[in-house]
């Protein structure tokens, strides 16, 4: 599963759970609410870390698709792209 896909699943969740958790009137958070904020926060670790490092770094292996593992991530294909431009004559 496609790490942007596993980070959207808790994402979504934590909408609904709290749209569907019970309004409390008092400050006291629910179960539902604590849940969908572990969720939420679950999920913003993965879109905002891990995916960039997949993208960038081709980083953890076990995230990156199995046909892509071999291949250098952006940052060192646009360093080996960079040396092959950059020769002097």
């Amino acid at each position: 599963m496609p790490a942007a896909a596993a980070g959207a699943i808790p994402l979504l969740a934590a909408g609904w759970l709290f749209a569907v958790g019970p309004h409390l009137p008092h400050l006291i958070a629910s179960i539902f609410q604590v849940i969908g904020l572990v969720c939420f926060v679950l999920a913003a670790l993965d879109i905002l870390g891990i995916v960039p490092a997949i993208f960038l770094y081709n980083f953890p292996r076990r995230f990156v698709p199995p046909h892509l593992r071999d291949q250098p991530g952006f940052l060192a294909e646009a360093r080996v792209h960079d040396h092959r431009g950059s020769r002097k004559s």
